[in-house]
């Protein structure tokens, strides 16, 4: 959860770069906390999806090069990025008019386009070919190639404390198989938990200093009034999210909701819904509510986006102003 929250904060100052319709922005050649984090993405729609498909391609490549050294095929392959769901929506309020927040919504969208998408990826990407060629046998030693050997585990004779070990001790050996050999050495996985334990403290306490803002505190003050006015009790974004994620659990939509003590971050499991259930209605009911609360909630963000920018940005100069040092040496440690 705590790196969830790190990830947050950080996706939040990049993203306050570049405003809304200016591809430029005021801070488009500024640093970054990114640029100090190896594999990070960009965070900008066009340059992210760029650097994204760069990324895969050479992941791809990796896999390909491993399988051909253990005597299979494999074609690099990269994923259509048009497959529906949130890429769809060109801007802010089109998200918005779709999804809402992408909290309920995104349980409806998984479920429409798993299937589907599933059928028609595996039509294009050449690779499930040659996997179905193969006998028994061959599908179950290219299957290990690829996707490394899986934890020895026995669901029902294994107490839930030797589970859990078995697979602690499978995270702790690392990658075996070519495909996430190849993401971790590509996306360097490991550089966002390494960054929080190091920073994490230090970018927390500035996160919380942007917060106290007096400049943010009138906006969420004016932001509570206007959604006070449309008939809301919300404080911030924050409590209109924790109320959708405890309708979604009391659905049964969601399980094992977790959500940090200050609102920055929460996570769940989901088993899915099945089309046509009472629980496909419960929650396409929660969903048509989120959208509705999300359009008055954006309706009463207008014209904030320049001071939150300008505070962001501040803040963020300043935290890699106070630790150049240690972010020069974090990003040549971990390049």
């Amino acid at each position: 959860m705590k790196v969830l929250r790190l990830l947050v904060v950080i996706a939040v100052f990049a993203a306050g770069c570049t405003a809304s319709g200016d591809p430029t922005g005021s801070g488009a050649d500024r640093e970054t906390i990114t640029d100090f984090i190896p594999g990070a993405l960009a965070f900008d729609e066009a340059s992210g999806a760029d650097q994204f498909r760069a990324l895969e391609q050479k992941a791809q490549e990796s896999i390909a090069k491993c399988m051909a050294e253990q005597g299979f095929d494999y074609i690099p392959y990269v994923e259509s990025q048009s497959q529906g769901g949130f890429m769809e929506a060109e801007s802010e309020e089109e998200f918005v008019d779709l999804y809402g927040f992408g909290i309920a919504t995104s349980l409806l969208a998984d479920q429409e386009m798993d299937e589907e998408a599933m059928d028609e990826e595996m039509a294009r990407n050449p690779n499930y070919a040659i996997e179905e060629a193969l006998s028994d046998a061959e599908r179950e030693a290219y299957s290990e190639a690829l996707y490394g050997a899986q934890p020895d585990i026995d669901f029902e004779n294994m107490t839930e404390e030797e589970i859990d070990a078995a697979f602690a001790a499978f995270e702790a050996a690392g990658p075996t198989g070519c495909m996430d050999t190849a993401y971790s050495e590509v996306y360097e996985q490991g550089a966002d938990q390494a960054f929080y334990e190091e920073f994490g403290s230090a970018l927390e306490d500035t996160f919380a200093n942007i917060e106290s803002d007096p400049r943010i505190a009138e906006l969420e003050s004016q932001w509570s009034t206007c959604m006070a006015d449309r008939g809301y009790d919300y404080a911030t974004q924050g409590d209109i999210e924790k109320y959708l994620l405890h309708r979604l659990e009391d659905a049964g939509a969601i399980t094992d909701l977790e959500i940090s003590p200050d609102g920055g971050g929460f996570g769940y499991g989901s088993e899915g819904i099945e089309p046509g259930s009472p629980m496909e209605d419960a929650v396409k009911e929660i969903a048509a509510e989120e959208v509705a609360i999300a359009k008055d909630a954006l309706a009463c963000s207008k014209d904030q986006e320049k001071v939150y920018r300008e505070v962001y940005e501040e803040a963020e100069q300043r935290f890699i102003d106070e630790h150049r040092a240690e972010l020069e040496q974090f990003k040549k440690d971990h390049s």
